[in-house]
């Protein structure tokens, strides 16, 4: 081959590489070269590669906050789960609270939510011994945490003292609901909020679902007092949009000797059952 042929073709070559090199990519305002890739949905957070009986701060980019209780990342030893899980440590001064934040990084992150995610879910496993609640948020202030008192979570949603909980965003209205007939605090439960958005002005509600797993359940029960609930999106003490969020807040804190445990974190899923 010719070398002028053999320049051209290299040359050609190279444009059309770059062509599709940038028809897979964006930038950002700061030029910054950016996978043009939406999050999937339906990731879940488990502790299977943690330490075990080691505290959770610093592995897999979880951190505790200042000033709150430690947690640890355990064996259960119940059939209902078997797996490792995390729990306020045991010793924990007067039943301080445990409050965790994880934000997306390259080995898990999930979308936030927008007024398109009709029927989609956040959804964990958990005991309902003392207190154990989940929330998305944005950092607002770059601390590297969510705080609920820093207006920077959605919706706080779990179990406390044996019965079901949900917050409004911005710590708003606090909604309580008793656990159902045979249900056991020390049962392991699946716990779902489920959003709901209005089709003519996309306010957001939603519903509380769960299943004992402890009894095997195969399908999810409606909580009663807590379905179509606001969320309370538009309240001016949330400093962030649900569409930004892009960390996962825990509450976990044990009461009267009981030591709440939780598991299968789903910040968001596409696919109800």
């Amino acid at each position: 081959m010719p070398t002028s042929s053999y320049r051209f073709l290299c040359h050609t070559c190279l444009f059309v590489l770059i062509a599709v090199l940038s028809s897979s990519c964006s930038s950002n305002d700061d030029g910054q070269v950016l996978e043009d890739e939406s999050i999937p949905f339906n990731g879940v957070v488990d502790f299977e590669s943690l330490l075990e009986n080691a505290f959770i701060d610093g592995q897999d980019n979880w951190r505790d906050h200042e000033g709150s209780g430690q947690a640890v990342v355990s064996l259960d030893a119940t059939a209902s789960n078997g797996t490792q899980v995390v729990e306020p440590l045991l010793e924990t001064a007067l039943n301080a609270p445990v409050e965790l934040s994880r934000q997306n990084d390259d080995v898990f992150a999930f979308p936030g939510f927008t007024s398109s995610d009709d029927g989609h879910f956040m959804q964990f496993d958990l005991t309902a011994e003392g207190m154990a609640l989940m929330a998305l948020g944005s950092d607002a202030d770059g601390d590297g945490i969510v705080s609920p008192a820093a207006g920077e979570t959605g919706p706080l949603f779990g179990i406390v003292d044996g019965n079901f909980q949900l917050q409004g965003a911005g710590k708003g209205q606090v909604l309580q609901a008793a656990l159902g007939p045979g249900d056991a605090t020390a049962d392991w439960y699946q716990l779902r909020l489920q959003w709901v958005t209005d089709s003519i002005d996309g306010h957001m509600t939603g519903s509380v679902f769960y299943r004992n797993l402890t009894d095997q359940d195969t399908e999810f029960r409606q909580v009663d007092g807590l379905q179509d609930v606001d969320l309370e999106l538009d309240s001016n003490a949330l400093l962030v949009q649900s569409d930004s969020w892009d960390t996962v807040y825990v509450h976990l804190q044990s009461s009267g000797g009981r030591t709440p445990a939780m598991d299968n974190l789903l910040p968001h899923g596409s696919s109800a059952e």
